[in-house]
């Protein structure tokens, strides 16, 4: 389970154009954990990055922005993020032959709660085994990367023989 901590943040806050500001963030626990003094704004606008530790304290934060004796507040939360897991399906036919090696494999993805997954998919297919006596040679390996569609799943065609260079003699 991966984690990751976010702080969706837009604030637009453009009290001046002309004169210093200060900015400083608070945690949920009113702790000062950054500050910026002397900030001019280009055009009205101030871009400023605030890394969060690995274990933030969890809540509401605040960035605050004094101008000319003036105070500006805004609040954002800071919450734990796990990724939403997700299933993988790849459909074959049982078996393949020399005289059918054309197949498709079909793969189909969908998080736990039923939404089809939006991704890129890569498929490798080789040999499960070698019907030659013992062979310095490796085993041959196709590998194909493919858009998954909005709906979840992606048709793959592989002919067997050609695309592992098969020996058909």
């Amino acid at each position: 389970m991966s984690t990751k901590f976010f702080t969706p943040l837009p604030i637009i806050i453009s009290p001046s154009f002309h004169h210093h500001h200060y900015y400083h963030h608070q945690d949920s626990k009113d702790n000062l954990i950054k500050q910026w003094r002397r900030i001019f704004p280009q055009r009205g606008v101030v871009s400023e990055e605030l890394q969060l530790s690995e274990q933030p304290p969890l809540g509401d934060w605040s960035i605050t922005v004094d101008v000319q004796g003036q105070r500006y507040s805004k609040t954002f939360t800071v919450a734990e993020y796990v990724l939403p897991t997700f299933a993988v399906d790849v459909r074959l036919p049982p078996y393949a032959t020399y005289n059918r090696s054309d197949v498709v494999a079909t793969v189909r993805a969908t998080y736990t709660y039923g939404k089809p997954v939006k991704g890129e998919v890569t498929l490798t297919v080789q040999p499960k085994i070698r019907h030659s006596s013992i062979s310095f040679r490796p085993l041959e390996q196709f590998q194909t990367k493919m858009r998954i569609s909005e709906e979840g799943s992606v048709d793959i065609p592989v002919n067997i023989v050609r695309d592992l260079n098969l020996k058909t003699g």
